[in-house]
């Protein structure tokens, strides 16, 4: 039918862009000859993105992920950034709070700062004294 398809849940999501990224994204439909900006790879348009970032990641030398690891980086970049939980859920397509703090844990941002009010080290200066004897 050459259509596009919605997601795995069945609805679409509207995610905000940077305006740094619209910039480079205007720029590369500027000079793109087709109406998308990027190329439709056959391999993605039969399913295989997952087989394609593979292979792409081990021609540059980096480890290979999965394809889901992309969304993963992405929501706890935000969680990580100050962005609400909340908000990342909604652009993101989490509909329960029980798989968004899967992300959380996973960004560390649940215990950021938490030991920094721990003085452990004596301060230099003061009132120090030796405990030799």
């Amino acid at each position: 039918m050459n259509t596009f398809k919605s997601t795995k849940a069945g609805y679409w999501r509207t995610v905000p862009i940077s305006s740094e990224l619209r910039s480079l994204i205007l720029e590369l439909k500027n000079k793109s000859r087709s109406e998308f900006v990027l190329p439709r790879l056959i391999d993605w348009r039969k399913g295989y993105q997952a087989k394609c970032l593979k292979i792409f990641c081990r021609s540059i030398g980096l480890p290979e992920i999965k394809f889901h690891t992309l969304r993963a980086c992405f929501a706890t970049q935000l969680i990580g950034s100050g962005v609400e939980p909340i908000k990342v859920m909604k652009i993101c397509g989490w509909k329960d709070l029980k798989t968004m703090s899967y992300y959380l844990r996973l960004s560390g941002i649940d215990e950021k700062g938490v030991t920094e009010g721990l003085n452990f080290l004596p301060r230099l200066g003061g009132n120090i004294i030796s405990i030799k004897r």
